[in-house]
């Protein structure tokens, strides 16, 4: 195995592991370092840092040095490229064949991954195990993996607890991120921009001249959001429209024979 002069394992060796959340990274990387003492850093995001000798997925245990941190969500997010729909005076249906980009939620999560990526041999994913978990997994590979030594590799740990059991379960059982779950999530993003601008342009013109009440206010629609304001609304209607009827309960007493 490479090593530095002081015998420990080479920065070549760096396993990199990117939790969703400072809690989940701190829970990693206490059940990874099986309770040894770990050095932590702060930055934009907190760091720990420990060597040990660990499995990544059916490959026998060997000595690297771990870096164990996290994003905080997702580290892109979606919006119209500038154009004419920067202006509310645009055609809100312009918004469905506008093009679109993604831009950093946060520069200085960008830079942190980018830091401490460098020199890491592997990228370990430890993201939600979920559609939006896969999309954020693949946030994070797309500003870490330009950072990496030759030997790229890019794994996704699936858990569904943070226990040190749990952990080292999906340690030992790494595989590859989904890019279709992650495609699906890219998909329901660029509908709810769409769908959000467009309507929220549409209904706030049509309905601000129509209600005083509304004059210089923003009517917001979003595909999640407008339903459940309909479902609360709908309950209200039944609730102020409800007639109260008697009702009996019947009690027995049975006594056996």
């Amino acid at each position: 195995m490479a090593a530095d002069a002081s015998g420990e394992p080479s920065t070549s060796l760096v396993v990199l592991h990117v939790a969703e959340k400072p809690s989940v990274a701190l829970a990693i990387a206490t059940a990874l370092s099986g309770g040894q003492r770990f050095r932590s850093v702060d930055g934009a995001l907190p760091t720990h840092e420990f060597t040990a000798r660990l499995p990544l997925g059916n490959a026998a245990p060997s000595l690297r040095r771990h870096r164990v941190t996290s994003v905080r969500g997702h580290v892109f997010a979606l919006d119209f490229a500038p154009g004419p729909l920067d202006s509310w005076d645009a055609d809100p249906e312009g918004c469905f064949a506008a093009p679109t980009l993604k831009s950093p939620c946060s520069a200085g999560v960008v830079g942190h991954l980018s830091a401490v990526a460098r020199g890491a041999a592997e990228l370990v994913l430890w993201l939600d195990a979920d559609a939006e978990g896969e999309s954020i997994a693949f946030e994070v590979a797309h500003v870490c993996e330009p950072h990496l030594s030759s030997r790229k590799s890019v794994l996704r740990a699936r858990f569904s607890a943070v226990s040190p059991a749990a952990l080292l379960g999906a340690l030992k059982t790494l595989g590859e991120p989904d890019v279709r779950l992650a495609a699906a999530v890219d998909a329901r993003q660029e509908l709810d921009l769409r769908l959000g601008v467009a309507w929220t342009r549409y209904l706030t013109r049509r309905l601000a001249g129509r209600f005083g009440a509304l004059r210089g206010c923003l009517v917001s629609y979003g595909p999640c959001q407008t339903p459940a304001l309909g479902f609360v609304v709908r309950r209200d209607h039944e609730r102020r429209s409800f007639t109260p009827h008697p009702h009996w309960a019947v009690e027995v007493e049975l006594a056996p024979l």
